[in-house]
């Protein structure tokens, strides 16, 4: 027994008692008081009677069950490590060794000044924690151990745990002798913790050389279980912080369960997380970097002492803040030589915490309940993508052939991660909503990605990505890579792109093909570039000079000048990001406007109403121009942000794409929430008719058509095509009651929470993605929805007018309405329909063939 052997005596100590030798010995690292029951002992007991004996039973059986893999070699097997299983557990200590258990033990308990010390019994295995494999988890440990008795007996139960079935099997599929498997036992003064967990010195789904820290409430058992997904922190060791880390991010995990030591005796007990505790981070950030420094501390002895390039440890944090590390082991390494990933631009069916890299094509395997895989319900095949709330090495004998796995729990140490580096299989781990969103994919073809961390619908395309270009993503921010371009640069792009020329008085001009010119239009399109002067004076609160001149038709097409790109970047250029933010406020208020005075004009044509549609549709145009130099100057103040700050390509990425998922995700919640208030007064009325529906509750009926509009224009679908009524009730109805939120886990990602000025910034550029988009479907669906409504007037070819005389014309029509109104027979009035509707109705009735031609067209 000794808890000062040199720490490279693996032979003797194990691997968990020869780290933390080497732990005892790192400056500034705190270890609780522990000493080792050497393998020496266990050995010693092994050569006693007929013990020997069996172990070379066990070792004639694995040999044969490695050869045929048969179940009966397997069940032959698992019978002879049971015998020796329940001969250890039953009195395996020699006498000579109880008693030094108990002393060292009592001796413990003397220091400590403690009758019956609480410790940690934890098995040490000879073959595990090394380079070439972690057998991690494949032995017993026992925590919160009290009394020189319950101490003996679990130095038994691990020596006990040799044996096991998942231990025998992990041997035999590793080529590891069992004679060669010798147990140590460390035994280890408790740590009572706030918050436990694991911390390596590399991001193991990526390869990024930063601190990775998982971390739950109470002891580490909830983590390296698998039974919780985790908080996540990651730190960047590299570039020059004040502490020398810099937090790049952190994810909150669901932490749903904890375990606490018992007060009263032996053992540990798990309990449920409350929802308030859940939601906030179990570790705060001083703390977190406390451990991301530790480790960098231990992973720089390793690498002095064995030249180990990565480490992973387990530490743990009490109620006072100090930190105390209880393990340190080598990575097992992960090549990211010849990795696949997948070319996939969709949005994935969910995405995960936590990961390993890889990508493959496999048929989605859902298993619920363990027991379908132990009764022979359900068979694991060797194209199967295995999804289940989680695994453990329970579930060893049945993944012995597969693609991938997914699971709704899980950490980085955790039982599928080992497995997936292992096997070299991608893993996606800690997928909060996996069984509710896999049950419809369950059989079907699907993409495992890792890198991506994501599971896509269907075989998407697989490519090679070179390690080397992996690794550049980890190079820092260039700041001159989003340099804004010179005039020059762009203006030989667009003459090759033919949408460029020079007119007789010298002066450049460009257009946008897309822009018709026709005679409505083209009035909006012309006052548009005075308008975006308006429009940027008022956001930034100064006169920006422009000549209206710059505007006029070139070649058949509107086109401006290029000073104008000049004037309007130079403006931008010198913008806070308040203002930036005011611009991006401003654009989605004309949004709103124009498709209010679109859906205005719609309901009651009139001249009045036509001229503000077209008026707010000339200000949706001025947005179009000046949002490619806000998102250009945004690009190029994030890009000078980041380089000076060193951060890196990848995180930087990363960032802006967690905020357009967290977009999307505020998008999804809001149409769930109102789809479920239609719902909710539908079901009042007690039908689900919608013809009914619009002739009981037209209040009702206008809320679903106008989501029906957003739910087209979201979903890209033709305009020409009638809205979705019957589909968008019906699903209605069929979620009353279970329209959540959407959970791919974008609120839950903290990027650079120190770098307050770089998150605004990204998220201007992401809105001004969105705006631009939505601006651009707005405007020609805007455009569509107005030629409707005039046509259903009975006025034919309405854009060969200007705004002004067709309003004037629209005014004419609806004097002659009201003359005609006086004619028509009420007995046409649907319920809650004006006469002036009915008119309209008949009118647009009378044309819709011809008009959804020419929308189609």
């Amino acid at each position: 027994l000794s808890s000062d052997i040199q720490g490279s005596d693996v032979a003797q100590t194990g691997g968990k008692g020869s780290s933390l030798a080497i732990l005892n010995i790192v400056a500034g690292v705190h270890v609780p008081e522990f000493f080792t029951v050497s393998s020496a002992a266990f050995k010693e007991a092994l050569h006693q009677g007929s013990f020997a004996h069996k172990l070379s039973e066990l070792q004639a059986l694995s040999d044969e069950f490695k050869a045929s893999r048969t179940e009966a070699t397997r069940s032959g097997l698992f019978k002879a490590a049971e015998e020796l299983r329940n001969h250890v557990a039953g009195g395996g200590l020699l006498a000579h060794t109880k008693e030094q258990v108990a002393q060292a033990y009592a001796d413990m308990c003397q220091r400590a000044g403690v009758a019956e010390l609480p410790v940690a019994v934890r098995s040490s295995a000879t073959t595990e924690d090394l380079e070439e494999g972690s057998f991690a988890g494949q032995h017993d440990t026992f925590l919160n151990q009290r009394g020189a008795d319950d101490v003996i007996s679990s130095v038994e139960r691990c020596w006990a745990s040799v044996f096991t079935d998942r231990a025998v099997e992990y041997r035999a599929q590793s080529g590891v002798a069992h004679t060669l498997a010798h147990m140590a036992v460390v035994v280890q003064t408790m740590v009572f913790p706030a918050a436990a967990g694991t911390a390596f010195s590399v991001e193991i789904s990526t390869g990024f050389p930063g601190l990775h820290i998982a971390a739950s409430y109470g002891l580490g058992e909830a983590v390296v279980s698998g039974e919780v997904t985790s908080d996540e922190f990651l730190f960047d060791q590299h570039r020059g912080a004040p502490s020398g880390l810099r937090l790049v991010k952190r994810v909150l995990g669901s932490k749903a369960c904890e375990f606490v030591w018992r007060e009263d005796r032996s053992g540990v007990d798990q309990h449920p997380v409350s929802v308030e505790r859940r939601q906030v981070f179990c570790l705060n950030d001083d703390c977190a970097s406390a451990v991301a420094s530790a480790t960098v501390t231990i992973a720089e002895m390793y690498r002095q002492l064995f030249e180990y390039e990565h480490i992973d440890t387990e530490w743990a944090v009490d109620a006072d803040g100090h930190v105390f590390f209880l393990q340190a082991r080598p990575v097992v390494p992960v090549t990211h030589e010849g990795l696949l990933v997948a070319q996939c631009f969709e949005r994935p069916i969910l995405r995960g915490k936590y990961a390993l890299p890889g990508a493959v094509h496999g048929t989605v395997k859902m298993i619920e309940n363990f027991e379908e895989l132990t009764t022979g319900q359900l068979v694991i095949g060797p194209d199967d993508i295995v999804c289940a709330v989680k695994t453990s090495n329970y579930w060893n004998q049945y993944l012995s052939q597969l693609k991938g796995i997914v699971t709704v729990e899980g950490s980085p140490t955790s039982h599928p991660m080992l497995i997936g580096r292992e096997r070299r299989i991608p893993v996606v781990i800690g997928c909060s909503d996996a069984i509710e969103r896999l049950r419809p994919f369950n059989g079907q073809r699907c993409t495992l990605d890792g890198l991506a961390k994501a599971l896509f619908r269907g075989e998407q395309p697989l490519h090679s990505a070179p390690a080397a270009m992996l690794m550049e993503g980890f190079n820092v921010v260039d700041s001159t890579a989003a340099a804004v371009s010179e005039d020059a640069e762009v203006l030989e792009l667009l003459y090759q792109m033919k949408r460029a020329v020079r007119d007789q008085d010298g002066e450049e001009f460009v257009w946008n093909p897309s822009h018709p010119v026709c005679e409505c239009l083209k009035f909006c399109h012309l006052k548009s570039h005075r308008r975006a002067l308006e429009l940027l004076q008022e956001c930034i609160g100064s006169t920006v000079e422009g000549d209206p001149s710059w505007s006029r038709e070139v070649q058949g097409k509107i086109g401006y000048n290029i000073k104008f790109r000049a004037v309007l970047l130079q403006a931008f250029e010198s913008c806070s990001v308040d203002q930036i933010e005011r611009f991006l406020e401003l654009w989605h208020e004309h949004n709103k406007l124009f498709e209010h005075s679109v859906s205005k004009f719609e309901n009651q044509p009139t001249a009045d109403g036509l001229l503000v549609a077209m008026d707010r549709l000339t200000s949706l145009f001025a947005f179009k121009f000046l949002q490619i130099n806000a998102r250009e100057v945004a690009s190029n103040r994030i890009a000078v942000l980041a380089s000076e700050r060193g951060i890196t390509t990848r995180h930087l990425e990363e960032l802006k794409q967690n905020l357009l998922l967290r977009c999307h995700d505020q998008e999804d919640n809001r149409f769930a929430t109102a789809l479920g208030k239609i719902a909710e007064r539908v079901k009042l009325i007690h039908s689900g008719s919608l013809g009914e529906l619009e002739r009981s509750d037209p209040d009702v009926y206008f809320m679903l058509v106008h989501l029906a509009s957003e739910y087209k224009f979201a979903k890209n679908v033709d305009i020409a095509e009638p809205l979705p009524l019957e589909p968008l009730l019906k699903k209605a109805l069929q979620e009353h009651g279970t329209a959540t939120a959407a959970e791919s886990g974008a609120d839950e990602v903290d990027f650079f929470p120190d770098e307050i000025l770089l998150q605004r910034w990204a998220n201007v550029e992401i809105m001004v993605r969105i705006l631009h988009s939505n601006n651009h479907h707005l405007s020609w669906r805007g455009q569509t929805r107005i030629k409707v409504a005039v046509e259903g007037l009975g006025l034919q070819h309405p854009w060969d007018s200007s705004p002004e005389q067709l309003a004037a014309m629209v005014d004419l029509v609806s004097i002659a309405t009201e003359q005609v109104i006086e004619a028509v027979s009420y007995t046409h009035l649907r319920a809650h329909e004006t006469p002036e509707h009915l008119v309209c109705r008949l009118l647009l009735e009378k044309k819709k063939k011809r008009i959804k031609k020419e929308i189609c067209e």
